[in-house]
């Protein structure tokens, strides 16, 4: 490319700071970040420190980050309830989109942007990092070859830890479905969207039950403190406390999760950062409503079925799925980077090692941006109109799950998507 993309991006939290804009600190000549929109003066100075912004494009609003312009393409990694708008006018206004997910937490608007984002002429992202992890790549390119033959049924596990999960959906941002989004929209649009892309056809039906079980005040091991650093008599022995972020000597410990935990309360010291910020409140007093365990079951054209469960309670992060087919059957297990084929005739194993990647989500949130600036450079819109309309899709069959959890329902897709 004759030069790099420029990018503004709205939102200097942990999507927004370390996901995405990284790439343009070891491919300059790719990507070019220009300008940031973040109305926490801490972030937007952190962010601007470190993609070396100048002040004349920091803003504490998407607005006028978007009224003045001067770049090729916007980074939308504000929180869920706030993508639509600066999405809309980022359409109005022409820029090449890359919009994470969930691309909103509001059915009526998701619903609107099936209508437009189709039909835009400029290239437009939904941040779903799976389809661009190695990981379901090999899998894609497995099932295109045939070798399992046609899918019949697929087992999907999202084993999201429990540590992560107590990080982010017990005392984090998206503990809290009326401030953000249900967990199936927040966690799970991932996963129904690389369902969608794995299958490529279409979902028709949905049905699902789940809960909130155990991650209540009335679960409290008794006499246990609002928080962690409040004198708790059990914090050396509780599997959910705040003080795992800086342990490192013990596997639990998560640099990322620890640097959230600072950024949010402004604080270098981390052990003053769980004192005062919401990660370091106990597990069972939180203000969280979502679920800690869910089971949707889905069925797509053809017959092909799908359960899917998306559970906290796991010891690791990470995907496993099983894929039946008429002539073999696919088992794959993320954190492993393993994938087994089987041929049912022949009885044959086969053992697929894919590479490991050091960067987020399994290397795809690299491969996300990556192929998001090449095709800025270089667009199949067929390809881009297709994913787009597969993304959004599985944000329906997300709120769908959700309605069914709650109305103890089948949802038929159809009659939901109008």
């Amino acid at each position: 490319m004759s030069k790099p993309v420029t990018m503004a991006v709205i939102g200097a939290g942990g999507r927004g700071t370390g996901a995405y804009a990284p790439y343009s600190l070891k491919f300059a000549d790719r990507l070019n970040v220009v300008a940031v929109a973040e109305p926490n003066d801490n972030r937007r100075k952190i962010f601007s420190d470190m993609y070396n912004i100048p002040e004349e494009n920091q803003f504490t609003s998407w607005e006028e980050l978007l009224e003045k312009g001067g770049f090729d393409s916007v980074l939308i990694a504000n929180q869920d309830a706030d993508h639509f708008q600066p999405i809309m006018k980022s359409i109005e206004k022409g820029y090449h989109i890359l919009a994470e997910k969930p691309i909103s937490n509001n059915l009526e608007e998701v619903k609107e942007l099936l209508k437009v984002i189709p039909e835009y002429d400029k290239v437009f992202y939904i941040c779903h990092v799976l389809r661009y992890t190695p990981f379901f790549q090999n899998i894609k390119k497995i099932l295109k070859s045939g070798a399992i033959g046609d899918i019949i049924s697929i087992q999907h596990n999202e084993n999201v830890g429990i540590f992560h999960f107590c990080h982010s959906f017990v005392r984090g941002s998206w503990g809290n479905s009326n401030t953000s989004s249900p967990m199936v929209l927040a966690k799970s649009c991932h996963d129904m969207d690389i369902l969608n892309y794995l299958i490529d056809k279409e979902c028709k039906n949905v049905s699902s039950f789940g809960s909130l079980t155990h991650f209540k005040k009335e679960n409290a091991p008794e006499g246990v403190p609002e928080r962690c650093s409040d004198g708790c008599e059990i914090a050396d022995t509780c599997p959910f406390s705040a003080y795992k972020y800086f342990e490192d000597d013990k596997e639990h410990f998560i640099p990322n999760f620890a640097e959230v935990v600072k950024l949010f309360a402004e604080k270098d010291d981390i052990l003053e950062a769980i004192k005062i910020s919401p990660y370091g409140r106990c597990v069972y007093h939180c203000d969280n409503n979502v679920v800690d365990h869910q089971i949707i079951n889905m069925e797509y054209q053809d017959d092909v079925t799908v359960s899917f469960n998306l559970i906290g309670f796991t010891d690791k992060c990470g995907r496993t799925l099983k894929i039946l087919g008429t002539g073999g059957e696919l088992r794959a297990h993320e954190v492993n980077n393993e994938i087994i084929v089987v041929d049912y005739s022949t009885g044959l194993e086969t053992v697929y090692n894919v590479p490991v990647s050091l960067t987020g989500h399994s290397g795809g949130d690299e491969g996300m941006i990556k192929h998001f600036v090449k095709s800025v450079n270089n667009p199949n819109y067929d390809e881009i109109k297709a994913s787009n309309v597969q993304g959004l899709k599985a944000h329906l069959m997300s709120f769908a799950a959700e309605e069914s959890r709650l109305e103890k329902s089948v949802v038929n897709m159809e009659e939901f998507s109008k």
